[in-house]
């Protein structure tokens, strides 16, 4: 993968140092993250769609430790400028790190800087088709501790749809769950549950599917040394229940594995 710098910036430069006319610039909105960015899980597949040329999206996910590639891919490469003729290039550039911290910037809704000592940036993203039909690239992104919260930026300099996936180690969650017991009741459901080691709350699900795929309630538990709910249920009948721990990195809920499934009748 190549790293190259941007050919406006030195253009850019060289005009104010020949002609010695002052230039103003907008503010760099590639160090800010909205709070409501979406977190990407590793070696999950994200769909999204830059509406017009210049569009920005924004992506978070945790580190698992170790080593990441980030996999970009695109349906309407261009020829790359940088390269050889019939080279080809995803038009975008990928900006990423990690927030060491976070600290308001202001707006609304409020925006967080990422905190890092350095924000590395690579454009023209080089690509090669696949059986697909789509173009595929990859990024090689630094290496991180566990539980680090990394930013990723995509800023387009052409519209079109594109795919892309983050490649390495999960984030490790909270300890697996035990259900204790589910009884029904007048119109709910008690549930009970033990303990998950590095808690910081849970979430319950209820379902008369026992697949969850349908109807399923969820309701979340914001104390990790609350260990039992009450569940409001409108309709009568059999409910199964199943609950999962979460801790929280900076911002951002990480869950740990589901617990075996129980089931209680709702009278």
């Amino acid at each position: 993968m190549k790293k190259r710098s941007r050919l406006l910036t030195v253009l850019l430069a060289l005009v104010f140092t020949l002609t010695s006319v002052q230039l103003t610039f907008a503010a760099d909105v590639s160090n800010y993250f909205d709070k409501k960015t979406p977190n990407i899980t590793p070696n999950t597949m994200v769909e999204g769609t830059f509406e017009s040329n210049n569009d920005s999206d924004t992506y978070t996910f945790i580190s698992g430790g170790g080593a990441y590639n980030l996999m970009v891919y695109t349906q309407t490469p261009i020829t790359d400028p940088y390269g050889w003729e019939d080279d080809l290039a995803m038009a975008v550039e990928i900006s990423y790190s990690t927030f060491a911290k976070f600290s308001a910037a202001g707006g609304d809704p409020p925006r967080f800087q990422w905190g890092a000592s350095s924000i590395h940036s690579i454009d023209y993203i080089s690509v090669h088709p696949d059986a697909s039909g789509w173009y595929i690239g990859t990024v090689s992104l630094d290496s991180y501790k566990k539980n680090v919260k990394v930013g990723i930026r995509l800023d387009a300099f052409k519209s079109g749809a594109y795919m892309l996936k983050v490649v390495g180690a999960n984030s490790p969650g909270a300890g697996k769950t035990v259900l204790k017991s589910v009884k029904g009741k007048k119109k709910a459901l008690a549930v009970k549950w033990k303990k998950s080691a590095g808690a910081a709350g849970y979430q319950i699900q209820c379902s008369k599917d026992q697949s969850f795929k349908t109807g399923v309630k969820t309701v979340t538990v914001k104390k990790g040394s609350t260990l039992n709910k009450t569940i409001k249920l409108k309709k009568k009948g059999r409910y199964y229940v199943r609950v999962r721990a979460y801790k929280k990195v900076t911002d951002v809920k990480v869950y740990g594995s589901w617990s075996k499934v129980k089931s209680g009748k709702v009278k």
